[in-house]
């Protein structure tokens, strides 16, 4: 068996060169992270460097008086195992170093294609950004010109809202006066209406005295008078004594259209005898182609003249009722009945 002191002498030098391939190896793994293929490389020749030093170590100490056989088999078990590993640890270095030439061969496609589409991406980018700014910048000009256009519509529609408003102003105006107006017209047609009706009362009051004969045939060279005083004794039935006693302020012939004789008006002086002759008409003494009526205004005859009219219609009828045509200051209505046993009832035309 060896002595201790001579077994612990190769150990050293054997530790000695072992560690620098261990060193290599970390600084090896420590420039693969770092992506270096020179260090590795260094890394590689270093441990190669290094497999004849502690081969002529071993060697040397093989040579040495104090060792043994046994000593030498472990150290030679020992040579073995470590050139197998540097054998090993070349063979990764050579597959690290063809690994890193890949490594650095894609990283610099990678690179370069990164760069292609980094500049691609920027000139499109550029491209982009000067295409919004122009648009931008259109933009900015279109949103200018429609505040401007705003703005002046604004003014326009601001100003249409003040001719609106006078516009209004002066339409409720207008309305007020035409208000006004139509309040003075329909004051003006009442006073008007008043003013007629006070007229036509008037009128039927100055003609109150007057009655208008009809069917008296007329005579060349006649005296009107006596043709007058004649047609009340005979036709009338007034007594001569009592004819003789009228007197009259006025008798004349007055136009007519149509065929037939002209009407005569007679104007009485005193209203007992132009009641007696109506007196005389009411109770029926006159033929059927004669009568007498009241002077009326020229609307009132013509108001009389249609109620004539409808009373003839009514009187011809199947019911032949009796008629009459009351007058009521400026108001005229027929009235009707079927025999004197009956009320007289107004009928409505």
């Amino acid at each position: 068996m060896p002595t201790p002191a001579r077994v612990r002498t190769p150990g050293p030098a054997a530790s000695k060169t072992v560690k620098p391939n261990k060193g290599s190896d970390d600084s090896d793994k420590h420039n693969g992270e770092k992506g270096s293929e020179k260090g590795a490389e260094k890394g590689a020749e270093k441990e190669i460097d290094h497999q004849p030093k502690i081969r002529d170590a071993l060697k040397a100490n093989s040579e040495e008086p104090d060792s043994t056989p046994a000593a030498e088999g472990d150290i030679l078990k020992i040579l073995t195992k470590l050139d197998t590993k540097l054998d090993t640890i070349q063979k990764d270095n050579e597959s690290i170093k063809t690994q890193l030439k890949e490594i650095k061969s894609t990283f610099h496609e990678r690179i370069e294609a990164l760069d292609s589409r980094v500049s691609d991406m920027s000139i499109s980018l550029k491209a982009e950004i000067e295409q919004n700014t122009e648009g931008l910048s259109k933009l900015k000009t279109t949103v200018s010109e429609i505040e401007d256009g705003v703005s002046f519509q604004g003014g326009q529609i601001d100003s249409h809202k003040k001719d609106m408003a006078e516009m209004l102003k002066k339409q409720n105006q207008f309305s007020t006066k035409i208000k006004e107006i139509e309040d003075r017209e329909n004051k003006l047609k009442e006073e008007i209406g008043m003013l007629k009706e006070r007229n036509l009362d008037m009128e039927r009051h100055n003609r109150k005295y007057n009655l208008l004969f009809y069917g008296i045939p007329e005579s060349r060279d006649e005296n009107i008078y006596e043709t007058v005083k004649t047609f009340l004794q005979e036709e009338a039935k007034i007594p001569k004594e009592r004819v003789e006693q009228m007197i009259f302020a006025n008798i004349h012939r007055i136009p007519k259209k149509g065929a037939g004789p002209k009407p005569i008006i007679v104007r009485f002086v005193q209203w007992t005898d132009r009641d007696l002759v109506l007196n005389q008409v009411f109770k029926g003494a006159l033929p059927q182609n004669k009568n007498i009526l009241t002077d009326l205004p020229t609307v009132l005859k013509e108001e009389r003249y249609n109620l004539s009219k409808e009373a003839y219609k009514l009187r011809t009828g199947t019911v032949k009722y009796k008629t009459r045509i009351l007058e009521k200051g400026t108001k005229l209505k027929l009235q009707i009945r079927k025999d004197h046993t009956q009320p007289w009832a107004d009928y409505v035309v």
